[in-house]
């Protein structure tokens, strides 16, 4: 497959410009497009430009909204309705919102409801607040996908939980989808035409599959079978009837727990406490010297640090650019 190299102020403005004909303000798409490059230069294609044309799909019946609004506000918890803008801009505004009520508080509860369409990579708005000295838990729920252990019948979204604590050099992120793939990673492979792993997929029938498509055609599954379920579950019942946002078939909740680094210690203390952790843990040894050991979220975190460049499908990048035309 043939690639295309982009820099990076290049690749958002192409996807600016993209988005803002689609229909979206043009805040919202600078938000959107920053968030899909970063993926991409992350490494998470899944997560990153392929995502547009559905994105600009969608962008027409998206509310003009300049920003989300409070709908309620108590000590140490605050909900927002995006009021119908894209999920990407609406919850990376919210996070960094309710990251401001920090300076009066050691921690905050969040959420955010009637937003529509992706909320994107949950790792892109953990490590934006861990810039800012904020450990995160961040959920959110979505569209029915998955089905609950020993069911046929999606139910659940992909329901993705991140856990990001600031540190350095290394921070901790781990993003990962309560589904055995993330729907993107399924996304990846079937248009690179690979078959995926058994215990990913299944059938309408709820039989074995390794067919990429049966995302679609019958259900996800969750990772490591009720366990998986378990957690994408108490996801939903978070993001969806506690938040007030819907719980199922249509999930469209997203929340987040936000705490200051020093809220229990100093963060130097954190931090010097957490590196070193993190060297005993690369000590290894390896089980396997071709697979070295690595710290979840660091290998992408650096990519993005130090990328001037992405590198996308030449496929993709002309359907793009027809659509930027």
């Amino acid at each position: 497959m043939k690639r295309e190299r982009l820099d990076i102020e290049g690749a958002t403005s192409l996807v600016v410009e993209i988005l803002s004909k689609s229909g979206l303000s043009k805040s919202d798409a600078r938000l959107c497009a920053e968030h899909l490059v970063a993926a991409e230069a992350r490494g998470y294609p899944g997560h990153g430009l392929r995502r547009i044309p559905a994105i600009a799909l969608l962008a027409g019946q998206l509310s003009q909204s300049a920003g989300n609004k409070v709908k309620t506000e108590a000590p140490g918890f605050v909900v927002f309705d995006a009021q119908g803008r894209l999920g990407i801009p609406a919850v990376s505004e919210a996070a960094l919102s309710a990251a401001t009520r920090l300076a009066n508080s050691s921690a905050i509860v969040f959420g955010v409801v009637g937003y529509a369409g992706t909320t994107g990579s949950l790792a892109i708005i953990g490590e934006a607040l861990a810039a800012r000295g904020v450990v995160s838990i961040l959920m959110c729920s979505s569209e029915a996908a998955v089905a609950p252990h020993g069911s046929a019948r999606a139910v659940l979204g992909t329901n993705p939980i991140a856990i990001t604590v600031p540190g350095s050099p290394t921070t901790f992120c781990a993003d990962l989808a309560t589904s055995a793939w993330s729907y993107g990673a399924i996304r990846v492979a079937a248009d690179a035409g690979r078959p995926l792993p058994e215990g990913v997929v299944q059938t309408r029938a709820g039989e074995t599959s390794t067919d990429p498509e049966d995302a679609h055609n019958g259900s996800m599954l969750p990772f490591a079978g009720h366990k998986g379920y378990a957690l994408g579950l108490a996801v939903q019942l978070l993001c969806g009837p506690f938040l007030g946002a819907s719980a199922a078939p249509h999930g469209d909740g997203f929340m987040g727990i936000l705490i200051r680094s020093d809220a229990s210690r100093p963060a130097a203390d954190l931090n010097r406490d957490a590196q070193a952790l993190f060297e005993e843990i690369l000590a290894g040894p390896p089980v396997d010297p071709e697979a070295p050991i690595r710290i979840p979220g660091d290998k992408a975190s650096r990519a993005q640090r130090s990328a001037t460049q992405i590198e996308v499908s030449a496929e993709l990048m002309a359907r793009l650019r027809r659509m930027g035309t």
